[in-house]
């Protein structure tokens, strides 16, 4: 028996059928005019056309196209940025929403021309169709903007948090690209409102030379021909402005899509290449500054004399009768215990039973319900999140920076990358490529790079090594090894394989 087959939806507008759609229109549209036989009240198509090359012929009509063009198109963009920046304020600056809201209110819920009418008692007429165009689209663009900011993943910002992304790179990051997916679909629909008011304005305020004047024009002369002429250029004019914005959404849509393209490693750096001479021009650079970013980092390679036992080493984390619940359902309960610092640390459970949570905990993504936390210091932590939590839309090395806090064209930048792109290529891993072209074991081992990268005091690995094939789980234990420096690292595993491979404490919960 044949299987049933999976139909895709075809999303593809059928060109054709739109042809036959507008034909049918215009033959709809002569037959009632024949039956009808009154060119008052409803000229033919033809009619139209022969009325509306009339008016091309004259400057009046030009005019008014160009005028209205750049009024309607002014205030739309004006109307854009306004919306924008309101929902913004509204999103970031929450006090402010008591004084936005109302505004926004009495713009949505107010009919159009009851405002026009009030309008033209304070305002010039030349004006009124601009100050009509911001009203009509300022609440939909503003209910955009606060819809894209508040639907950002609380997982990324997170991921921000932990590793202490600099503001302006946590908006470009995080923030734009959820503003871009909710504003755009917003503004194909704006811009016909943008129409209907600026055209309503005219038609009401009577500015000189304008295509709503010459349209109210026409209907006072029972010149209909040349009020459908009017209203086709304005459809056009319409239309023409709603096809520019959809080819812009397909445009910044096609780019933040995946890209179609087979797996290959792109890079002019040789895998096996060790660069001795970066290290010592990172040496130069950065010099015994422990503030700076590499100052972990350039003492990676003295593994050997940072190596302590649990004895000597001293408490970099104190936990004491640490209790958290969620829903009433306990997770950690009265858990004592000591971190060493420089040490790793693996802690084990089964699922369920609070690693994660404790590892949120101590980055201060929760809140302890009981209990205390004590830090020997104030401690910077790095995160490879269960979840990875890599900026999809960057590649691996642009992660990179972002975690170390670098812009991307500085030497310090490049002195990072020229360390770190060797060991992203001895991880299999592509430097050109962006995140949402890896498979998921890419991601994992992407993800415990990012952490090794940034600069940190504590390294937090979850589940670091779970879609990891054998190869693959290697790599990244001879990469944790070998990057982790003086630092201290916590590591949740359920296995015991690895928990005896690396631990040097072992926290059971």
């Amino acid at each position: 028996m044949k299987q049933p087959q999976f139909k895709p939806v075809q999303r593809q507008v059928n060109k054709s059928m739109t042809l036959i759609g507008v034909v049918f229109f215009l033959l709809l549209w002569q037959i009632l005019s024949l039956s009808i036989n009154n060119q008052v009240l409803l000229p033919g198509p033809l009619k139209v056309v022969e009325a509306l090359v009339t008016l091309a012929q004259t400057n009046s009509f030009r005019l008014g196209i160009l005028r209205s063009l750049l009024a309607i198109v002014s205030g739309f963009l004006c109307g854009l940025i306004i919306g924008v920046s309101l929902g913004h304020l509204a999103y970031f600056i929450r006090q402010t929403r008591s004084f936005i809201n109302p505004f926004i209110f009495i713009l949505k819920s107010s009919p159009l021309a009851a405002l026009t009418i009030i309008l033209m008692i304070w305002l010039k007429t030349s004006i009124l169709p601009f100050v009509l165009i911001l009203m009509a689209i300022i609440p939909p663009i503003y209910y955009a903007t606060k819809s894209g900011l508040t639907g950002v993943p609380n997982e990324m910002l997170e991921m921000a948090f932990v590793f202490q992304f600099r503001k302006r790179d946590r908006y470009r990051t995080i923030y734009l690209p959820a503003l871009i997916k909710d504003l755009l679909p917003s503004l194909d629909y704006t811009s016909g409102l943008a129409w209907k008011a600026g055209i309503t304005g005219e038609i009401m305020a009577q500015p000189f030379a304008r295509i709503g004047t010459n349209l109210y024009n026409s209907k006072i002369q029972l010149e209909s021909a040349q009020v459908l002429a009017s209203l086709t250029v304005i459809l056009i004019l319409s239309f023409s402005l709603s096809l520019l914005i959809k080819k812009l959404i397909s445009y910044i849509n096609n780019k933040q899509q995946p890209q179609k393209e087979d797996f290959q490693i792109e890079s002019n750096i040789s895998a096996t290449m060790v660069l001795e001479s970066d290290q010592q021009q990172l040496q130069q650079n950065y010099g015994n500054n422990k503030s700076e970013f590499l100052s972990e980092q350039t003492s990676i390679h003295s593994i050997a004399q940072t190596q302590q036992t649990i004895v000597d080493a001293p408490s970099i984390i104190s936990i004491e009768n640490l209790n958290k619940s969620f829903d009433q359902l306990k997770v950690l309960s009265d858990l004592t215990s000591e971190v060493f610092e420089g040490l790793i640390t693996v802690v084990q459970g089964p699922s369920g039973q609070g690693k994660t949570t404790l590892f949120r905990l101590l980055t201060g993504l929760e809140k302890p319900d009981s209990g205390k936390i004590s830090f020997n210091k104030l401690i910077k932590f790095s995160y490879s999140f269960q979840d990875v939590r890599l900026l999809e839309e960057y590649t691996l090395s642009d992660n990179l920076l972002f975690a170390a806090r670098l812009k991307k064209n500085s030497l310090d930048a490049q002195d990072f990358l020229n360390y770190w792109e060797p060991r992203i290529i001895e991880l299999d891993l592509p430097l050109t490529k962006k995140i949402h072209t890896f498979s998921g074991g890419m991601k994992q081992k992407a993800s415990l790079i990012r952490a090794l990268a940034a600069n940190s005091d504590i390294v937090i690995l979850d589940e670091v090594f779970r879609e990891l094939d054998l190869r693959s789980e290697q790599q990244a234990i001879d990469l944790l090894k070998k990057e982790k420096g003086i630092r201290t690292v916590l590591l949740a595993s359920h296995r015991q394989d690895i928990a005896q491979k690396l631990a040097d404490q072992i926290i059971q919960l």
